[in-house]
């Protein structure tokens, strides 16, 4: 047979393969079983990690304020206390409560600090950008947050 008579031929073959090709059910609109499996397995996954981190969280024993001009101070979190800090703008008052600190009042002017929260944990960080105080949770141990390669 000529050559182009062998591609006329095999082209008539995938013709007639592509009209018998196998229907798929439409499922547009429907979750299948496989789909469920899957969401389900994802929302386990998600949930035991979740438990995980939170069973296993350390609250900090300590906090470190850093200010604008380089100074450091140590804050104890295990006796509850209120006191007032100098900033660039003003004063700030921070208390401490259950193991944990958080911002009263600042002289700054949209106080994010003070609507930040409280610091439970060692991986939490308030900071006043415009009083220059950042403060952070310290870890009683030096193990790792995260490892990157």
């Amino acid at each position: 047979m000529p050559p182009g008579k062998a591609w006329l031929k095999s082209a008539k073959r995938v013709r007639e393969m592509v009209k018998k090709k196998p229907q798929l059910q439409e499922t547009q609109g429907r979750l299948t079983r496989f789909d469920l499996g899957l969401l389900f397995l994802v929302l386990a996954l998600a949930g035991v990690g979740f438990l995980y981190r939170h069973i296993t969280a350390t609250s900090a024993e300590a906090a470190l304020l850093r200010f604008w001009d380089g100074r450091e101070e140590v804050i104890d979190l295990s006796q509850d206390q209120k006191w007032q800090i100098q900033g660039k703008l003003g004063p700030v008052w921070l208390e401490i409560k259950n193991g944990q600190l958080r911002v009263i009042d600042s002289s700054c002017p949209e106080k994010i600090c003070v609507r930040s929260g409280s610091l439970p944990s060692e991986t939490m960080v308030i900071v006043c950008v415009p009083n220059g105080i950042i403060i952070e949770a310290e870890r009683g141990d030096e193990g790792y947050d995260a490892l990157t390669w």
